[in-house]
């Protein structure tokens, strides 16, 4: 070098790097030519409560699949209201099948909680929940245009561009990849108030769209290049199992449970939210006394939840995490890149009108996996996590008291777990399966 070097620039270990001019080692391009299309749109068969199947054929690859909503035109809106994210809220269930695959499940509630906490602001995270369907009442829903765009957060994709993974190359599949998603009735998510709720006995549409990458030429996909009858390409993903829920007590003593169902595998994190029937239903109500913020009255919340305090998660014996007093809202934060929560508003009917409260739903993520973030997009770095063979987990936690103390009397809330693995996802003779 032209000049004397510092003391650090001799103790400190590292590959010396020319940050000043452009060069091979600080430059990458992409090699594979492509283009990026959303052309591929297939409508619902079932507008109402049900199942309807997404059919992608094998050809390039997916990068992103989302769904749009339509809410019909009510003849009269009044006594009638809609909660924030109300897409999101119908969705009973997701499966999807890649090629030959094991078919895997996700509720609806796990699939919003895992996209939004892989969001990378808080803003985008208010932003997803509120495309997936605004808050309406009355006059609101006697319009039309009331549409819900809601992503699917699949193993092969992430609501945000940083740390998008690369695309599932269906092009090496023999078969199509198959999304089934399961649909609430339409009343699940409609307050109702002395209105008439046969306006809203179904959607008006609904379709699933996806995005694909379209290589410019077929000759460089690795059905071409390489035998995949004898060779296998391994695709690198982050699995969510389906939720294991628990019926807790009400009370806002520390109680502690047993949780199950893992699978043979490296388990990152388990994350979890409280929540009560009453809120999904409308029927949770207040006692004598003060209301704190987020108790609400005669009004639908069915993605309500708060984030249980008191944690302690423990393996074989050994502790975990350990979130004494809520402080898992920070060490969630640090560990993450934005906070453990999602800004919303609760409805609630009273004096024959409705209103909204601003609210947070909250979650709060147990980690057992190393906390390391490849920023490049499409990089990955595997980092090990727990390997939960024999030996039992056990999740101590409390109901926060401001929310226990006005549910005197009721035996609704659940404990919802959700168990984040590493996994591949393996290629071979035009199928594809789920290693763990």
């Amino acid at each position: 070098m032209s000049h004397a070097e510092s003391v650090q620039m001799e103790l400190v270990q590292g590959k010396c790097e020319d940050i000043y001019y452009a060069n091979p080692e600080t430059t990458k391009k992409q090699c594979i030519p492509t283009k990026q299309t959303t052309k591929y749109v297939q409508g619902f068969n079932t507008l109402g409560a049900g199942t309807n199947t997404f059919l992608i054929p094998a050809n390039f690859g997916l990068q992103g699949v989302c769904v749009a909503l339509q809410l019909p035109s009510a003849t009269s809106g009044t006594g009638l209201a809609v909660p924030r994210g109300w897409g999101y809220a119908l969705i009973k269930q997701i499966s999807y099948r890649i090629g030959g695959s094991t078919q895997f499940f996700v509720t609806g509630a796990q699939m919003l909680q895992h996209a939004l906490k892989r969001m990378t602001n808080q803003i985008a995270k208010d932003d997803l929940l509120t495309l997936g369907g605004s808050y309406l009442t009355g006059t609101g829903l006697e319009v039309g245009t009331n549409w819900a765009y809601v992503f699917l957060d699949l193993p092969f994709t992430k609501a945000t561009s940083e740390g998008m993974p690369s695309p599932l190359p269906s092009d090496i599949l023999g078969s199509n990849v198959q999304i089934t998603l399961e649909l609430n009735a339409l009343s699940s998510v409609v307050s109702n108030n002395g209105g008439t709720l046969s306006y809203l006995s179904s959607l008006q549409s609904g379709q699933f769209q996806v995005q694909q990458v379209l290589m410019a030429s077929r000759d460089d996909s690795l059905a071409v290049r390489e035998n995949m009858a004898t060779h296998q390409y391994v695709y690198p993903v982050e699995f969510v199992q389906q939720e294991q829920v628990v019926s807790v007590a009400n009370t806002s003593s520390v109680q502690t449970i047993t949780a199950t169902g893992f699978r043979a595998g490296s388990v990152k994190s388990i994350e979890c939210w409280l929540t009560r029937d009453g809120w999904a239903d409308g029927t949770a109500s207040s006692v004598t006394g003060a209301s704190p913020t987020g108790i609400v009255v005669a009004g639908k919340n069915p993605l309500k939840w708060i984030a249980p305090i008191s944690v302690q998660c423990t393996y074989a014996g050994d502790v975990y995490a350990r979130f004494d007093v809520g402080i898992s809202a920070l060490w969630n934060l640090i560990n993450g890149k934005s906070s453990p929560y999602v800004n919303s508003v609760d409805v609630s009917y009273a004096s024959s009108a409705y209103s909204t409260t601003g609210t947070q739903y909250q979650w709060c993520t147990l980690p057992f996996a190393q906390t390391y973030d490849v920023a490049d997009t499409s990089d990955l770095t595997l980092v090990e996590g727990l390997a939960v063979t024999n030996g039992i987990v056990n999740i101590q936690f409390a109901i926060p008291p401001v929310y226990q103390a006005v549910s005197t009397g009721t035996n609704d809330w659940k404990l919802h777990l959700s168990y984040i693995y590493n996994a591949s996802a393996v290629f071979s003779q035009s199928s594809c399966e789920m290693v763990f």
